[in-house]
């Protein structure tokens, strides 16, 4: 397939995105008239692809940099540009840089638009998850007394929510946790 050009294959490696940046690297687009919608969407496309490569510092800027050009309100950055805000959250996790995925995390559950049961669970926990590694378990327990206030499984979250209550010594509420699973049980 690449009989011609094999210096540039095994210079890329087995990357496919590095393979696809090195065979390319004499073209130019001129972009200034792609409408941003269209460069945000690219933006989060290459944030994906970097995430995939295991490039979190690239996936971080990347993903800002579409979430900079994101309009509000417009196709399929419609109000809060979610699947960014999830993308860059996911890669500052990775990263280790947990304060900021955080943010990142809270920013989706602040949208206008209310996520999918399935989206809003997967949030939640990716946020809780965030919170305690970056130091904050007694904000995480406040955020998993919101999340159990609406949650639909609450055996889980009970169980979960009790033993946050134990790691911050706080017995009574674990108590009232552990005994509200002990009434779906």
């Amino acid at each position: 397939l690449y009989g011609t050009d094999p210096k540039c294959w095994s210079a890329a490696g087995t990357s496919e995105t590095r393979r696809a940046i090195l065979t390319r690297r004499g073209m130019s687009y001129d972009l200034r008239k792609v409408p941003q919608e269209r460069l945000a969407a690219a933006w989060n496309f290459l944030a994906e692809l970097a995430l995939v490569e295991k490039q979190h510092r690239s996936a971080i800027e990347l993903a800002a940099r579409a979430l900079r050009l994101a309009p509000a309100g417009s196709g399929a950055f419609a109000g809060e540009p979610r699947r960014t805000c999830m993308l860059l959250g996911l890669a500052q996790q990775l990263a280790g840089r947990y304060q900021e995925a955080a943010a990142s995390y809270k920013r989706m559950l602040t949208g206008a638009r209310p996520l999918t049961r399935t989206g809003y669970d997967l949030t939640f926990y990716a946020l809780v998850t965030a919170m305690v590694n970056a130091g904050d378990r007694e904000g995480a327990a406040q955020i998993m007394e919101r999340w159990y206030a609406t949650a639909e499984n609450k055996v889980q979250l009970a169980d979960q929510l009790g033993r946050m209550y134990l790691a911050l010594k706080r017995p009574a509420d674990a108590i009232r946790a552990f005994s509200s699973k002990a009434e779906f049980d």
